[in-house]
């Protein structure tokens, strides 16, 4: 799906190209991008599945302790 931003009046070049990145970030472009850019093997994807989820639960801990 193309992305649209439209230049309102009173916004900047820079505020359109900031709200861009932004949009690029919330539909997570560049992680597609780089995910198709190269073959990953599949004990890669694992082990980076596996450091995700032992972050997440070290985050989870973390605030359950305050």
């Amino acid at each position: 799906m193309p992305i649209v931003i439209n230049l309102k009046k009173g916004k900047s070049k820079d505020d359109l190209i900031g709200e861009f990145r932004r949009v690029c970030m919330e539909e997570e472009i560049k992680e597609q991008v780089e995910k198709r850019v190269a073959y990953e093997k599949p004990s890669q994807k694992r082990y980076k599945a596996k450091k995700e989820r032992v972050k997440l639960n070290r985050k989870a801990r973390r605030r359950a302790a305050r």
